[in-house]
């Protein structure tokens, strides 16, 4: 029962990730084009096509984890060990590469700075998915084991 619980968790948050970042590709053009005219005023100058092309990247990021989530939920709900390894992988290199911009500072738009709450919450999810990860791949050698 509880891995149906996790299965749909993961599902949820990676649809959410997925229609975000998708929404975010189709869309970077327009968002872009929009934000230029609110900010013609603004010092410095606002650079849309550069604006968009990092709009892209992230969105590319999004989109391509909830995908391997949506795969990993889906999976889950047949109770096998390695979709929660995968969603332990994507969650893990989310929380590495924002990480990465956190330390590096390296964020250039606000859509793209990273908050100490937001690492905490990505370590928090990534270390409890390899520790259930680590019991269920346990449970299912002692099964082995014992038959």
């Amino acid at each position: 029962m509880f891995i149906r619980v996790v299965a749909t968790l993961v599902l949820v948050a990676s649809v959410a990730l997925l229609v975000i970042g998708s929404y975010g590709l189709i869309n970077a053009g327009r968002m872009a084009s929009m934000l230029a005219i609110m900010s013609r005023d603004s010092q410095p100058a606002f650079n849309p096509a550069h604006w968009a092309h990092r709009w892209r990247i992230a969105s590319a990021a999004y989109s391509l984890a909830g995908l391997l989530g949506v795969v990993s939920g889906v999976v889950m709900y047949w109770r096998r060990a390695w979709p929660i390894a995968l969603w332990a992988g994507v969650v893990t290199t989310l929380f590495a590469l924002q990480t990465f911009v956190y330390i590096s500072r390296s964020a250039a738009y606000a859509f793209e700075v990273v908050e100490p709450a937001e690492l905490t919450v990505l370590f928090l999810i990534a270390a409890s998915s390899w520790a259930y990860f680590g019991r269920v791949r346990a449970t299912s050698k002692a099964a082995q084991v014992a038959s």
